[in-house]
């Protein structure tokens, strides 16, 4: 899958190239949005770790995050992280 060959090649890029990292966890994430958006309580542990990574790489390189990309994934995430913590209880 494309989207998990730009989260490994950000993440080898992430220690010597943060900012390379960084674009290509963005480029991840807007590859896979759209199939989130179809599904997204399957692939939310795929997207929520690209997420936490963009998320990283942006703290690293001090770039502030691009809220047009996450706008509409972070609430979709939080919701299903809600409804599984309530299940598990």
């Amino acid at each position: 899958m494309l989207v998990r060959a730009l989260a490994v090649r950000a993440e080898i890029f992430g220690a010597a190239d943060p900012e390379a990292a960084m674009s290509l966890y963005a480029d991840a994430i807007r590859r896979f949005s759209p199939l989130f958006s179809r599904l997204p309580e399957l692939h939310a542990g795929l997207m929520t770790a690209i997420c936490k990574a963009y998320q990283a790489a942006a703290e690293a390189t001090r770039i502030e995050l691009d809220g047009t990309l996450l706008g509409p994934i972070v609430p979709v995430l939080a919701q299903i992280h809600r409804s599984r913590e309530s299940s598990a209880k």
